[in-house]
């Protein structure tokens, strides 16, 4: 059975800006580790990259805590829009209150959501994700979350 993976040619290593690709390694029968591991150093004989891999899990959970976050505060969407060059730039001429309930209603479906609405939802509204080491970059497409707040 093929897993989704809400991450698919959005997450880049920080170090070598190469995408990094899903693998997995197993434990026992049962036990499945899923990570994404740096295209470019794992077709290399000797690695270079400091970021050969990272756990799948943990990049899933610190997005979505992310969104979680944005999505329960209209300041960091505010934030995030104005980030690209200004609110009104980007043609989304929404009040912090539309933004509030709009995101409301979403925020309090998530936990509801299947899996896969999940992940359509990241490849909607997230532009990019850059991993290092020690911090995570996320990158959010402004219009789709405009588009978003607006419906």
């Amino acid at each position: 059975m093929k897993q989704i993976n809400p991450f698919t040619g959005i997450v880049r290593c920080g170090y070598c800006n190469c995408a990094m690709k899903p693998s997995f390694t197993k434990k026992g029968k049962t036990d499945k580790y899923r990570y994404l591991i740096c295209d470019a150093d794992s077709k290399r004989v000797k690695h270079v990259c400091p970021l050969r891999s990272i756990p799948l899990n943990e990049l899933e959970r610190i997005v979505l805590d992310d969104i979680k976050v944005m999505l329960s505060k209209p300041e960091v969407f505010f934030g995030i829009l104005s980030e690209a060059k200004g609110v009104d730039k980007n043609g989304c001429n929404l009040t912090a209150e539309q933004v509030s309930k709009s995101f409301a209603d979403l925020n309090a479906v998530w936990d509801l959501m299947y899996p896969v609405e999940k992940y359509k939802f990241i490849q909607t509204v997230i532009k990019n994700i850059t991993v290092f080491r020690d911090k995570i970059k996320i990158e959010y497409n402004q219009k789709a979350l405009c588009g978003l707040a607006k419906e």
